[in-house]
């Protein structure tokens, strides 16, 4: 089955549009929500898993609120091997943005895991997952995922200043020693 999206001449640049938005969206959720929001923000490397929906046509309202509250369930639902639950947190909604912007997506969902070795272990192996997603591959027309490292952009920025502070000191050293 193709997906006409991705068959488009400009599919990559759509979807780098699409993942630069869901990006973007994240941090600028993190950044406004209120400090006592029941979602917690993802810690400094700790993995986040954004998923975007686009329904088929056919699904109902109905449909999509069962989806929804499934995938909300998969933070007690989801165990590692020794039983223990995993997944720090899971947030979702639907899409109330203005811009007309989402490409069709009408979900979206954001996952935070301790680390890249459970995302992996919940997108590969965790049974309660594959359920789930067994039980929406009809539902689902379109999925967009996009994952990243809590805290990378801050780590990087801080070490770029740190380099450029180090060397406006050896500039003004070298100044004063004149």
């Amino acid at each position: 089955m193709t997906m006409p999206f991705f068959s488009s001449p400009n599919a990559t640049l759509k979807l780098g549009l699409v993942f630069t938005t869901v990006a973007s969206l994240y941090l600028l959720y993190a950044t406004l929500r209120k400090p006592s929001s029941s979602f917690p923000l993802a810690k400094p490397g700790e993995t986040v898993h954004i998923v975007l929906f686009q329904y088929s046509p056919s699904v109902t309202a109905s449909v999509k609120h069962d989806v929804s509250h499934a995938f909300m369930a998969l933070k007690d639902t989801c165990r590692l091997p020794d039983g223990s639950k995993y997944i720090l947190s899971i947030d979702g909604g639907l899409n109330t943005s203005p811009e007309e912007k989402t490409k069709g997506m009408e979900h979206a969902f954001v996952v935070t895991f301790r680390t890249a070795r459970e995302r992996d272990y919940y997108l590969d192996q965790d049974a309660a997952h594959q359920v789930f997603k067994a039980s929406i591959a009809e539902k689902v027309q379109d999925v967009v995922v996009f994952d990243f490292e809590s805290g990378q952009f801050a780590r990087e920025r801080k070490a770029a200043a740190r380099r450029h502070g180090r060397r406006r000191s050896s500039e003004e050293s070298h100044v004063r020693s004149m």
